[in-house]
């Protein structure tokens, strides 16, 4: 999920969008006009920039991953209010929480350039055990991390996936990449975590897919058989937000302002994105069979309808105008709607 200064929690900011569309077509906000609302939620403020949340449910915990305050805020779900912070090593990115609940692994985007010194690294912290803390080194710069089924997690950096072990602090590399190219710090002003790392990912209910996307690749960690596929891609605009959503059965995922199936090709997009890394989110309700998102929109609208099965989908480059507006779009079997159906 992308935020600014402050998280707010519960937010529907502008209005609602509904529509309903036919898979393998389109998307396109605004078919129905919007219905205007007054703001829901709570605002929490941080004093950073998160650039990652963590849902601990057992524990009523939100972790919040704040990347300009070099710390992770702990947040009480029933009072909204932070508890205190976890100080970590500098730019806290990634943060996902291991699926027994034990272990909260925090990557840090240390990419700096002469005359600084990349402090690129992982944080594992043991949640059970007084939130005791060890860190380990990394070569290449962290671009997101996320667990499987398996407790092990699949980190990604600009140079190679890498499974980790948070018992034993052991690393495997299990492949590597050669079309990430990674931002080094420090960055211009005015520029927010996701347009910095530039990457997510995001795990099935089930556990057993993980799939990410970067500036230059989208990809698919399947942990049934062990194999990563990935697939390089050039997007107009870029493929913003930066958010990855996958479906409970890992049969498809949202990235940015499009679907893809398993084996990556297009499903369905928004049409007029404007591609902002850092403005808007998704999630797949795979039970209900739709897709919530908040895609900000362009100047221009798009009337083409792409091919089914391009290697990238396209929009026309143009620069947000348009309020904020929560989407909800019917998706059905494109959202795992028909395995939520027999489960």
């Amino acid at each position: 999920m992308n935020w600014k200064h402050s998280l707010q929690v519960g937010m529907l900011r502008a209005g609602l969008t509904l529509a309903a569309i036919a898979a393998c077509m389109v998307l396109a906000p605004g078919l129905s006009a919007p219905v205007q609302a007054a703001a829901l939620g709570t605002v929490v403020p941080i004093g950073g920039q998160a650039s990652d949340l963590a849902l601990d449910e057992g524990r009523g915990l939100l972790y919040i991953a704040n990347f300009t305050a070099n710390r992770i805020e702990v947040m009480s779900l029933s009072y909204n209010t932070v508890h205190p912070s976890m100080n970590v090593a500098p730019q806290p990115g990634s943060i996902p929480l291991s699926p027994d609940g034990n272990y909260l692994l925090v990557a840090h985007f240390g990419n700096y350039v002469a005359p600084g010194s990349p402090v690129n690294a992982l944080t594992l912290i043991n949640l059970g055990a007084n939130n005791a803390k060890q860190t380990f080194a990394l070569g290449y710069p962290p671009l997101g991390v996320a667990f499987g089924i398996n407790n092990q997690a699949l980190v990604v950096t600009s140079n190679d996936f890498i499974l980790f072990d948070p018992v034993n602090g052991q690393t495997t590399v299990v492949d590597t990449i050669s079309n990430v190219t990674a931002n080094t710090l420090p960055v211009a002003p005015a520029k927010f975590p996701p347009q910095i790392i530039a990457a997510s990912m995001n795990v099935s209910a089930d556990g057993f897919h993980i799939y990410g996307l970067t500036d230059t690749i989208r990809f698919h960690y399947n942990l049934l058989n062990g194999t990563i596929s990935s697939l390089g891609y050039t997007s107009s605009p870029p493929l913003g937000p930066r958010v990855v959503s996958v479906s409970r059965d890992g049969s498809s995922f949202a990235a940015g302002w499009a679907m893809f199936s398993a084996n990556g090709p297009l499903i369905a997009q928004f049409g007029n994105a404007a591609g902002t890394l850092n403005v808007g989110s998704h999630a797949i309700d795979s039970s209900a069979g739709l897709l919530y998102a908040q895609i900000p929109e362009g100047t221009a609208q798009s009337t083409a309808v792409p091919p089914l099965i391009p290697a990238t989908p396209s929009a026309p480059q143009a620069t947000p105008v348009a309020p904020p507006v929560l989407q909800v779009v019917a998706c059905g079997q494109s959202c795992g709607a028909a395995e939520a159906a027999m489960a």
